[in-house]
Parts: structure tokens; sequence; C-alpha cells
């Protein structure tokens, strides 16, 4: 890595920290998905780095799973893209419902629901569609709150682009783990609805994530093995956002899951949230 994208890794640090829209690479033509990735490399180290002058690592955010963005042909189309793109989550970016979120704590919050599922257990080696289900222990729902403030677009002009949202972590910001109580038969069949109070603003398909939640978990643990980080149990993988995304507002929130278990419609899970 150079010392200019080094350096950049370090101003995403600083606009995380201070709340600031993320900074685009500087460059006038379109930056390469690689060099998204080793800067999200070193964004994400500096993320887990214990506070100047502390010897306390017991409080430092963990690796705690990953996430798939553009998980649909349009959005990957915008950026230029014909493949999803990976994040990193992390210990202190996660919210058991239910919760309260503050959109002070984000720069532009967005709301995604999406389906997410437990490594049970290490994986060493790239998965396959085959051997998938040895290493996933349940699915469960959960909602993103990602977050898009970019200072787009950069100074010459050139507007956000597939490396440029890789290296600030594909816009990972909280995520909600909810309850399951059953497990799909198949999650592609899953459906959600998010309310805010009585409004209906998303219904959505568990295949909407690129037609095959199982496709999507493959590439997601493969990707992140290319990247050189451990899969271990307990971690959560997260597919993608299913539907519309919405952008945050103050209100409360309903996400309703609900999955056919045996020809029967049964609720897979339901996530309540307050924005504040």
């Amino acid at each position: 890595m150079t010392e200019v994208d080094r350096e950049f890794a370090q101003r995403l640090m600083a606009a995380h920290q201070a709340r600031r829209p993320m900074p685009l690479f500087v460059d006038a033509k379109l930056p390469t998905l690689a060099r998204g990735y080793e800067v999200q490399r070193a964004y994400i180290d500096l993320l887990l780095a214990p506070a100047e002058g502390s010897s306390n690592t017991t409080g430092s955010p963990q690796i705690q799973g990953f996430k798939a963005a553009l998980t649909n042909i349009p959005a990957q189309q915008s950026m230029g893209l014909t493949t999803p793109t990976g994040g990193v989550l992390l210990s202190d970016c996660e919210y058991q419902a239910p919760c309260q979120i503050r959109l002070a704590d984000y720069c532009r919050p967005i709301i995604e629901t999406e389906i997410g599922y437990r490594v049970s257990r290490v994986v060493t080696d790239p998965v396959t569609l085959a051997n998938l289900s040895d290493y996933i222990d349940f699915a469960l729902p959960m909602v993103e709150i990602a977050d898009a403030g970019y200072a787009t677009p950069n100074a010459l002009g050139r507007a956000l682009s597939g490396a440029d949202l890789v290296a600030a972590n594909s816009a990972a910001g909280g995520y909600i783990v909810g309850h399951a109580d059953c497990q799909p038969v198949d999650t592609n069949e899953v459906e959600v609805t998010l309310r805010n109070g009585d409004k209906v603003l998303n219904h959505a398909h568990g295949h909407d994530a690129l037609g095959s939640q199982a496709a999507v978990l493959v590439w997601l643990i493969n990707h992140s093995l290319a990247q050189g980080y451990d899969v271990l149990p307990g971690y959560y993988l997260m597919t993608g956002s299913l539907g519309r995304v919405q952008l945050a507002t103050p209100g409360c929130y309903v996400a309703d899951y609900s999955c056919n278990t045996e020809g029967i419609a049964t609720r897979f899970g339901r996530i309540e949230f307050e924005i504040v």
C-alpha cells in the first residue's frame, strides 16, 4: 500500500470520528476495486486499534462478522460493478432489538431490512452451495443502519465509485439483531414489511438479494476469506438490503418477518426500534 493510501485511511478514520461525510479517492479516473479493499483493511485496522495512549484492549471493538452490499443488479450498475461488495461488522456497532438509535451517531443513516446468519464453526477453506449448511447455525432477522454519508463528487468532479464505497467499509454503520421465532425452510421466501407507525415503507422478499440468499452467503464467506479475515463461530453474516432502503428519520419502526413452514405462514421474527 502506498503512503498516499495510508493517509487516505487516516482521513476516513477522522471523518468517521467526526461524523462527517466519507471522502472519496482524489483520482479523476475510477480507482480499482482491489485498491478500495486495501484501504478498507487499513481503515478497519484503525477502527480496531485501542485508543491512543491506552494499554487497555478489553474495551476495543472486535470483528463480529461481515456484510454484503450492492446485492441487486441496479445498485451494482450504478457503481459500474458486476459483483456485490463486502464490509466488516464491528462489535461496538451492534444493537439488540428492541433498541433506540441516535441520528447524531451517524452522518447519513439509511435503514435496510436484511436477513442475517450465525456462523456455526470455523471456516478455513472456500465454501460451496453443497457444503454451505455445514457452516451456518441459524438464520435471523436483522436490520442495518447503514451510513451513506459520502463527500461526492470529489474535488475533480468524479462521482462515487465502487472503490470509494468499499474503502469506507461499504457504508457499514450499525446493525440490529433480532430473535428468530422459527427457522425458514427457504430463506428466499421470507417476507419482510417495514413500518414507521401506521405507514408501510417497504415490503420485500429474501430472494431480492441477487435471487439467492445461499449464493450471496457463499460469495460473502469466500470473499471475507480472500481478504485475509478469519470467519469464526458466532460471527454474523448479512446478505444485503431487501427491497427499498429508507432514509432514517425520527420515529418508531417495526420490521415484521414471516416465512412459510410446511405450508403455514409463520412469523420469522420482529424487530422494533426507535430513531431519535
